[in-house]
């Protein structure tokens, strides 16, 4: 505030305000475009997270239990289960799994599975989009052993490299699964996908 020749002044100038809205406009359109470029590169990070989390708890409950565990897609992957056989059948007899007709193995919803999460799904933010890479995975399976297989048999040949992306505007973090758990972790651009 300056000073007049007849006295204090109170208050600003009209050309004091537009200084200060342009340069709180000028600050503004730099940093909000960043915040939520942060706030994105968060919320996929997190998602890719709790995957890589929610495929090592399987593995986990998998190998502790001597049984077998899966996770499953839903069909437009807005969703997956993370599940354990519910009557833990799956020990090692004589080289194979006690039963084998497991008609519901790739079915979301089935008896013969239970939810090793709090809730029965974990549900993506909506914002959130996943692929899989082959796009044709919808399950894959850890036997007792720790090894993530595509089938539920302790036959099963193991999984190749599962690439499971979790996409928010254009930017994409991929979790990689191999037979052994969770390879890496990626970020990246979704041209470069």
């Amino acid at each position: 505030m300056g000073q007049s020749g007849c006295g204090d002044r109170v208050g600003y100038s009209l050309m004091e305000i537009i200084t200060v809205i342009a340069i709180v406009s000028v600050v503004a359109s730099i940093a909000l475009p960043n915040a939520s470029a942060f706030y994105n590169s968060q919320k996929v990070a997190n998602e890719a997270a709790a995957f890589a989390a929610n495929v090592r708890l399987a593995r986990a409950h998998a190998m502790r239990e001597s049984g077998f565990a899966r996770v499953v897609f839903n069909a437009d992957r807005t969703r997956y289960v993370v599940q354990a056989r519910a009557d833990n059948t799956g020990m090692f007899l004589s080289g194979e799994v006690a039963t084998m007709g497991d008609s519901n193995a790739y079915a979301e919803v089935s008896s013969e599975w239970v939810s090793l999460l709090g809730d029965l799904y974990y549900e993506l933010p909506p914002e959130v989009t996943c692929s899989t890479d082959p796009p044709t995975t919808s399950a894959f399976f850890v036997r007792p052993d720790g090894m993530i297989v595509a089938e539920h048999k302790f036959s099963s040949p193991p999984l190749g490299i599962l690439k499971v992306a979790f996409t928010v505007d254009d930017l994409t973090m991929q979790v990689d699964v191999n037979p052994s758990g969770v390879l890496e972790s990626i970020e990246y651009y979704n041209e470069n996908y």
